[in-house]
Order: C-alpha cells, then sequence, then structure tokens
C-alpha cells in the first residue's frame, strides 16, 4: 500500500486519478464545489443559500470526484 504523499506518514486510502497523487483520509482535500447539493431537493434553484456540500457517513465532506477510494480486494 502506497504512503501518504502529504504526511508520507499514514497508508494512502485515495487516489487522485488525474495523476496518480495517493493521500490518507486525513490528508485528501475534501471541500469541492463538485459535491454540493441543494438542501431542499431542487436541483434547479438559484438561492446560493440553498447549496450545502455533501458529507459522508463520518460527518465529514467529501473529497473531489476525482478522487477514489482504494479498496483492497
Amino acid at each position: 500500500m502506497p504512503k501518504c504523499l502529504y504526511c508520507r506518514k499514514a497508508e494512502a486510502t485515495w487516489v487522485y486519478m488525474p495523476n496518480g497523487e495517493c493521500a490518507c483520509d486525513d490528508c485528501v482535500p475534501r471541500k469541492c464545489s463538485c459535491n454540493i447539493e441543494p438542501k431542499d431537493g431542487n436541483w434547479e434553484s438559484t438561492d446560493d443559500n440553498n447549496w450545502e456540500y455533501a458529507m459522508d457517513e463520518n460527518g465529514r465532506h467529501l473529497p473531489c470526484c476525482e478522487w477514489e477510494q482504494i479498496t483492497i480486494k
């Protein structure tokens, strides 16, 4: 398993698909505009206050969609 490019301590759990860069769960960049969703479910909304960043099951912001979680089989 590769080491995190940022902290170089932890095992990487994410890979950036465009260039193969690896990051651990603590260091992966989060809160990207590709992961925003409307609070009221209205995807046509023009109200800036109606949008929020999507969260994972642990309450953390999701990383950019170009980061793929590494899975071991």
